[in-house]
């Protein structure tokens, strides 16, 4: 039998730094200033200036289409991913439903496959097991209509998935830390 445990660090939230102490975080910010404060800002900050989104990916885009078939999954196959458990498309069926967002099946397996299902018919997907339970309910009530959100992912090169996996210590999560270990820092 193989256990699987998930760890997480969460570091700059909070500290138990006596309130004179600078928390780390803060000096990092010095540190880009030489050693010095950072300059107080000169415009107030509004609260309409501050965005807040309910998922965790940068791009979404909303598909609708017209339901065709008599298929509870609509001719979608989820899985859910191991490290963060969304629901994401592993396949879909020819001639569904949902393949007929393009007019081609190849181009659906292209623009579909692959995508973490964020919402259905605009109400957002926590999972696997609620993405497939939304749309047996829509199933069940005869919608005629299936409108799904899609949060297209860019995929990363082999180097930057292996760098990714090091810097997180998915190989090894009970590995010690390597204190010589450089983080690579990239601003752009």
């Amino acid at each position: 039998m193989v256990k699987i445990a998930k760890h997480v660090r969460f570091d700059e939230g909070m500290n138990d730094l006596l309130p004179d102490l600078v928390p780390p975080n803060v000096v990092h910010l010095q540190r880009t200033q030489n050693g010095e404060p950072l300059p107080a800002e000169t415009e107030e900050t509004s609260v309409d200036q501050f965005t807040f989104h309910l998922n965790p990916f940068s791009y979404t885009m909303v598909k609708g289409v017209q339901v065709i078939d008599d298929n509870p999954s609509y001719g979608l196959t989820l899985a859910s991913d191991e490290l963060n458990h969304q629901a994401y498309v592993t396949d879909v069926k020819e001639n569904s439903t949902v393949d007929k967002m393009y007019a081609m099946h190849k181009s659906t397996l292209k623009n579909v496959k692959g995508a973490y299902l964020v919402g259905i018919n605009g109400k957002r997907v926590f999972g696997k097991d609620d993405a497939i339970s939304m749309l047996r309910q829509l199933y069940d009530e005869r919608a005629e209509n299936l409108q799904l959100e899609l949060a297209i992912e860019q995929k990363l090169s082999s180097a930057e998935t292996w760098r990714a996996l090091a810097e997180h210590n998915i190989m090894e999560p009970s590995a010690i830390p390597d204190s010589d270990h450089q983080h690579q820092l990239f601003a752009g």
